[in-house]
């Protein structure tokens, strides 16, 4: 199967929190790129739903990223895709990541 990722995925974990539609907690953010992350959690929300992600890279950086759920694995948590970042949250993102 061709990988149809279209940017460099870093794995975390990064603590963090997610809220949409259906609810809000904590989390653990993995698998992050410029394009979406993978939100470990036993509450989740349904694919299609709107959710913000709150990523905390430690020492007080925190960056906020809005997306779609794209797919959920009950129990275990769930794939956002990013909305179009714009050029401070890509940056950002670059930033925390060690990306070029």
């Amino acid at each position: 199967m061709p990988e149809r990722r279209q940017h460099v995925r870093v794995t975390g974990p990064f603590e963090g929190h997610w809220r949409g539609g259906s609810g809000a907690t904590e989390c653990r953010i993995t698998d992050v790129s410029l394009g979406g992350c993978f939100v470990e959690t036993v509450l989740q929300p349904g694919v299609g739903e709107q959710t913000d992600v709150f990523i905390d890279f430690g020492s007080g950086h925190t960056i906020t990223l809005a997306g779609t759920v794209v797919y959920a694995q009950y129990g275990v948590g769930f794939a956002v895709q990013f909305r179009e970042l714009t050029a401070d949250e890509t940056a950002a993102l670059k930033e925390h990541l060690h990306l070029t």
